[in-house]
């Protein structure tokens, strides 16, 4: 449903009580439109709250030698490496990135590598992957934790076995977790968006001891996310929305 051409369509007539409310300041996008006289544009932000379904685990495996051939070999034995032990560790929630260059990132993190020079005489390969740890809506705080933990000791174990190769670092980077398929909540946010827009033409209109209808409604593209952690995400959606006093 095309909600936005929905809402340029419907008038929505309210009544209300007062111009200040929590989280709608009026010096926050109170503007007049110098086009229409008793109109006036507010910029809101519909969010909601929902639960990461991923972690990823950044892994870089550098490699130094003296051709870029054999440092790229020694990159995929180090990679094929990491792979059958994880596959050993037995966790069905654990996955090494695809190297499916063509995958849309939103489905997968893929494997990359670039190729630099250390000095004159070598070469370096650096060979990023991601591990990836998949929640399922019933994981408690307690199991995402746990896998968390185990992913974190795997990484650290294998890590260490190459603490003593001069031309070999395996090195993790910070964990992070996003949710895997924004689009699915989109209609929920853009419903609260309007929820926020009714409740803006019910303060105002009170206010003003007039009628509020709203006149346009323009939606940003893209659908933000804020993780903090592993147990909350919030997406959210701009909206500059146009009403009109009737």
């Amino acid at each position: 449903m095309n909600y936005a051409s929905q809402f340029f369509l419907i008038s929505f007539t309210f009544f209300v009580a007062s111009f200040a409310y929590g989280g709608f300041s009026s010096s926050k996008g109170y503007n007049t439109y110098d086009m229409y006289k008793h109109n006036f544009q507010y910029k809101i932000e519909g969010e909601i709250e929902v639960k990461p379904d991923v972690a990823y685990l950044p892994v870089t495996i550098k490699t130094t030698d003296k051709s870029y051939t054999t440092a790229l070999s020694q990159s995929k034995t180090v990679l094929d490496k990491l792979v059958e032990e994880l596959n050993a560790l037995n966790e069905p929630s654990f996955s090494i990135s695809s190297t499916d260059f063509f995958k849309p990132k939103k489905y997968a993190k893929k494997i990359d590598i670039s190729f630099f020079n250390k000095s004159e005489d070598v070469v370096n390969s650096n060979l990023n992957v991601y591990l990836a740890i998949d929640f399922t809506d019933s994981d408690t705080f307690w199991v995402k934790a746990e896998k968390i933990a185990i992913a974190l000791d795997f990484v650290q174990k294998f890590s260490k076995k190459y603490d003593a190769y001069d031309n070999i670092i395996v090195a993790s980077k910070d964990i992070y977790y996003e949710v895997k398929d924004k689009e699915q909540y989109r209609e929920k946010i853009v419903k609260r968006v309007y929820e926020k827009a009714k409740k803006v033409a019910e303060l105002i209109g009170l206010s003003e001891k007039k009628k509020i209808a709203i006149k346009e409604a323009k939606f940003d593209q893209h659908i933000k996310e804020d993780i903090p952690d592993f147990i909350k995400a919030r997406l959210s959606i701009g909206a500059s929305i146009v009403f009109t006093f009737e």
